[in-house]
């Protein structure tokens, strides 16, 4: 991520550099997220909709 992260910063312009971590925070974020729910939502879905506890999953 650290090379990623250099190579966008060092294609804006120096006074966009801000801005420009901003919008990459926010796509992380966004991403992550996204994954997550997804992730999530797969999950969910190989449970048939039962709870983790019927099948004697303790959390």
């Amino acid at each position: 991520m650290p090379a990623l992260t250099t190579s966008i910063l060092f294609s804006v312009e120096r006074h966009l550099a801000g801005t420009a971590s901003a919008v990459l925070n926010t796509a992380c974020q966004v991403g992550g997220a996204t994954g997550v729910a997804i992730f999530g939502a797969i999950v969910a879905s190989g449970t048939g909709g039962r709870s983790w506890a019927v099948y004697g999953v303790q959390c």
